[in-house]
């Protein structure tokens, strides 16, 4: 089984991370439910599994 987390860059150059998805597609879920929230305008995301394979996401938000 593999963990996703996801990797959160913000405008401001902070940064977070979300952890504990074990499916790559509930984690895209979860960025495309917060797109176009406040909190994370502009924001850009990454997924990445426990192994460092990424896969970077097309999502800037607005």
């Amino acid at each position: 089984m593999t963990i996703y987390c996801i990797r959160i860059a913000f405008a401001d150059g902070t940064a977070d991370t979300v952890v504990g998805f074990v499916d790559r597609e509930e984690a895209k879920k979860w960025i495309a439910a917060k797109a176009g929230t406040p909190e994370y305008k502009n924001a850009l995301f990454q997924i990445q599994n426990v192994n460092g394979a990424l896969w970077r996401l097309p999502h800037k938000l607005r």
